[in-house]
């Protein structure tokens, strides 16, 4: 009776044992900086168990609503979990929007990696030197040492008037729903109604060759020696793509980052010679929006998939215009020093905020908003606490070869790259050791009979 006793006691020992075991082999506990990615979309879960406060996201919600602040759209992710969402007006998670300047960070990571790629070897290679096929007015001695970097950290020393100028010179019809989400309406269109003929972008989209129009700009300064925010920077980089890809830019986004991160859902305005806007016009739906944000968040990395060089990402976001102050200025990328993150910045409340010290990122859309204003007075504010999270391992079975020019990998559609391991566990051991038991106990009543 004694030993039956043992027996059952043994058994049940196992059984728990095997339970817990089977258990723990589908859970991983890992920092979403590495792992946590919407494969199958954004996974969701409630501010609180992200160590944020919903009471003071939703007073935030109250205030857009009490003052129609122009917010179209807000999204909120933490730890790779999607934890607030709010859409105004028309606008719904489906809906492209435009995102104007937010554009440019977007450039910014086409150039990181076409240079990872060898297309473009030299980041200091002369401007006049890529274009050599055309003509350039203006040419001196400075214009002949402006560089890509120049560019890229917009201290070109081009004579510009981008933020001295104002952009409008009547208040553009937003409340408008028509106007503000017509994605043929290419600038200049029916825009030049409310632009300023005097602003460098008017002149830039009623040129006839926009590149040609950048290309001649006269030199102010010395490239490197100041900052000069300008739009037709920007669309010379979209052109440097073409010049050095052969590839229009919205063609090389798509295979080499909108396929990887599954963008399928955009639109991007052209110039008249058919080549995408460098400074403005790339329509995304929030969603994608935030995957590009969650992208520079984990310094380039989708999955096992190695889309951006981490060192690109890191270069992007260093200060290369200190005199800005309280701001800074990277590779197309703006940085706020004093609420430590960085973000894309778009016309008319066009954001994706990144804040890495507190795995944050944050989308907004509008159409005339001060979306950072609101960031800082109640995104900020609302984390309370850092906390662990646990990402579930997707799987399915429909698999693509994506594969990246950074490092060349297999991306399986669906299916969580943070796998459990067949690696033998502790309750695997202790499972073998409970059966070894088990069997020489039985052994031994048998040879005692």
């Amino acid at each position: 009776m004694k030993f039956n006793r043992i027996k059952i006691i043994i058994i049940v020992f196992i059984t728990i044992g095997f339970v817990f075991n089977r258990t723990f082999e589908h859970q991983t506990v890992f920092s979403f900086t590495n792992n946590c990615y919407p494969i199958n979309g954004w996974l969701r879960t409630d501010p609180e168990d992200l160590g944020m406060n919903s009471t003071e996201l939703d007073r935030m919600y109250q205030v857009m609503i009490a003052q129609n602040v122009g917010i179209d759209s807000i999204h909120i992710v933490r730890y790779g979990y999607l934890c607030y969402e709010k859409y105004f007006e028309y606008y719904n998670y489906t809906a492209i929007h435009c995102t104007h300047s937010v554009t440019k960070s977007v450039i910014s990571a086409l150039i990181g990696i076409a240079n990872a790629t060898g297309m473009i070897k030299n980041l200091d290679e002369p401007i006049v030197e890529i274009f050599s096929n055309r003509t350039i007015q203006n040419l001196d001695s400075r214009k002949e040492v402006l560089t890509i970097r120049h560019l890229l950290e917009m201290r070109s020393g081009l004579d510009v008037n981008d933020l001295s100028e104002s952009y409008t010179t009547a208040p553009i019809p937003f409340n408008d729903f028509a106007f503000r989400t017509n994605t043929t309406n290419v600038p200049p269109g029916t825009w030049i109604n409310y632009l300023n003929p005097d602003n460098d972008f008017t002149r830039l989209i009623t040129s006839d060759d926009w590149i040609q129009f950048a290309l001649d700009k006269p030199m102010e300064s010395e490239p490197g020696s100041n900052f000069a925010y300008s739009d037709c920077i920007t669309h010379l980089l979209s052109a440097i793509i073409r010049e050095k890809t052969g590839m229009n830019t919205e063609n090389f986004a798509k295979q080499y980052l909108f396929d990887p991160l599954n963008i399928t859902e955009y639109l991007w305005w052209v110039d008249p010679s058919g080549l995408s806007m460098g400074a403005d016009g790339l329509w995304l739906n929030p969603y994608d929006m935030l995957k590009i944000g969650y992208l520079y968040l984990n310094l380039g990395k989708w999955n096992d998939l190695q889309i951006i060089p981490s060192d690109w990402v890191l270069k992007s976001i260093q200060n290369y215009s200190p005199e800005l102050g309280g701001y800074g200025y990277g590779y197309q990328w703006w940085l706020d020093i004093n609420n430590d993150y960085y973000y894309a910045d778009g016309w008319g409340g066009q954001h994706i905020i990144i804040k890495p010290n507190r795995d944050l990122v944050v989308v907004f859309t509008a159409w005339d908003a001060s979306s950072i204003t609101l960031s800082n007075a109640f995104i900020l504010d609302a984390i309370v606490t850092d906390v662990s999270v646990t990402c579930p391992i997707i799987t399915t079975t429909t698999t693509s070869t994506t594969t990246s020019p950074i490092a060349t990998s297999t991306t399986t559609t669906g299916i969580n790259t943070q796998t459990t391991t067949t690696e033998t566990s502790g309750l695997d051991i202790l499972l073998i050791l409970s059966i070894l038991i088990v069997n020489s106990l039985f052994v031994w009543k048998r040879k005692k009979k």
